[in-house]
């Protein structure tokens, strides 16, 4: 029965370069770490405010920040001045206190 409710089907976001299974957003804490940025930074900094998360049986871990699910692909830095930085999704993993190089010829250090 619907009692003149209108039904509406949750909306699913397809981010393959993140998570096999599609994801739902969220508007609350989740006392999870997002996936993306929570390696990063402090350990005490375990909450998600809204954001995206798996919602498959056995992928309760699975929560992102809006902002680490869907960034810029293109910013300004003042670190680097002579052109915009464009996002490139590496297939392999940045380590800390690797060396790696933009395509202008500069280098840097994640870490």
């Amino acid at each position: 029965m619907n009692f003149g409710r209108k039904q509406s089907s949750m909306e699913r976001v397809e981010l393959p370069q993140l998570h096999m299974h599609p994801l739902i957003p969220f508007t609350h804490f989740a006392f999870k770490g997002c996936q993306v940025c929570s390696p990063y930074v402090s350990e005490f900094n375990v909450n998600t405010y809204g954001g995206y998360r798996c919602n498959e049986l056995g992928c309760e871990e699975a929560v992102f920040h809006k902002y680490c699910a869907n960034p810029l692909k293109e910013i300004n830095h003042s670190f680097h001045p002579d052109h915009p930085l464009k996002l490139i999704i590496p297939t392999f993993p940045l380590y800390d206190s690797q060396r790696h190089k933009c395509f202008c010829g500069a280098s840097y250090i994640v870490g």
